[in-house]
C-alpha cells in the first residue's frame, strides 16, 4: 500500500539557480521566520499565502518554534560541505535587507521567486510512501513538502519523526565570500 508522498528540492542547487534579477540581492537578505497558529501554504510550499496569530508565547531570537521566531541568512554556508545553500521554510513573515523591510506579502512573494528556480520538476525527488519504508533527510540541504494524508483516514499507519534541534552557535550563518 501506498501512503502519500514527500518531494524534495535541494538547497545547494537552488542556491546555484538564484535569479540574478532579486532585489535585494539574496547574499543580502534576512528572513524572519516566524510559526504562525493559523496559516495557507501556497501551492509551490515555500512559501505563505497568508498567516494570523502565533504559536509559542516567548522571544528567543534563535528558535523559531517560540512567539517573536527567528532571523536568518536566506543564502548560508552548509555546514558540512561548505556549499552555498538556500535557508528554507514557509514560515515567513518578513525580510530584511540594509535597513529595508518587507512585510509579509512582498517577503512571500521574494522567497517563492528565490526559490522557483530551484523547483522546476526535473530537479525535484519524489518519494511515494509504502509499507516499511525509512526516509532520513537534513533540513539544511533540503526543503521538503507533503501530500495530504487524508485519503489515507481509516487506515493503519504509523508515522515516527525524530527531530533535532541545535544551539544557537549552529545557526545558519551568512554566505560570505
Amino acid at each position: 500500500e501506498e501512503g502519500g508522498e514527500t518531494l524534495f528540492a535541494c538547497s545547494v542547487k537552488a542556491a546555484e539557480l538564484l535569479p540574478p534579477s532579486l532585489d535585494p540581492p539574496p547574499d543580502e537578505v534576512r528572513v524572519q521566520y516566524r510559526l504562525f497558529a493559523q496559516y495557507e501554504v501556497a501551492r509551490e510550499g515555500t512559501s505563505l499565502r497568508w498567516a494570523s496569530g502565533s504559536k509559542g508565547d516567548t522571544d528567543e531570537s534563535w528558535d523559531v518554534n517560540l512567539a517573536e521566531g527567528t532571523s536568518v541568512p536566506l543564502v548560508c554556508r552548509e555546514k558540512v560541505s561548505g556549499k552555498r545553500a538556500l535557508v528554507g521554510s514557509y514560515h515567513v513573515a518578513a525580510l530584511r535587507s540594509r535597513g529595508r523591510t518587507l512585510g509579509f506579502d512582498e517577503a512571500n512573494a521574494y522567497v517563492a521567486a528565490a526559490w522557483a528556480p530551484g523547483l522546476e520538476e526535473g530537479l525535484l525527488l519524489k518519494h511515494r510512501w509504502r509499507v516499511g519504508d525509512l526516509v532520513a533527510w537534513s533540513n539544511r540541504l533540503v526543503i521538503h513538502t507533503a501530500t495530504s494524508t487524508a485519503p489515507y483516514r481509516g487506515k493503519e499507519r504509523l508515522h515516527t519523526r525524530i527531530r533535532m534541534r541545535s544551539t544557537p552557535e549552529h545557526a545558519p550563518q551568512a554566505w560570505v565570500e
